[in-house]
């Protein structure tokens, strides 16, 4: 995993699946970036369902459409921005975490 900056935030290269969605191509204590095979219109609020590396039990919270676009990895696939909306703090708890330690491992 390698560790990106956008705007300030911690971001981190990292691919874990999204149910139903499609794979992480990075994720910060505050959003991510998924590769799917449709487009989504932005503002669109999907329910989310992941799991992070050694951990057991799922996340589901509810994410925000923030950006669409055809992406730089696959022409046939599109790179999708999403905020986390509704999530437990708990569960957030566990993003920060684990985007943290992999900052830290990176340094």
């Amino acid at each position: 995993m390698s560790q990106t900056e956008q705007q300030g935030v911690s971001r981190i290269t990292a691919q874990i699946t999204v149910v139903s969605v499609g794979p992480t191509i990075n994720i910060s204590p505050g959003s991510m970036c998924i590769l799917i095979a449709d487009s989504f219109r932005v503002g669109t609020k999907p329910t989310l369902l992941f799991m992070l590396p050694d951990d057991v039990r799922p996340i589901t919270c509810t994410g925000r459409i923030v950006w669409c676009r055809l992406s730089d990895i696959n022409p046939k696939l599109f790179e999708v921005g999403l905020s986390f909306e509704t999530i437990a703090d708990e569960d957030r708890r566990k993003v920060i975490d684990f985007v943290a330690t992999h900052v830290r491992l990176q340094r």
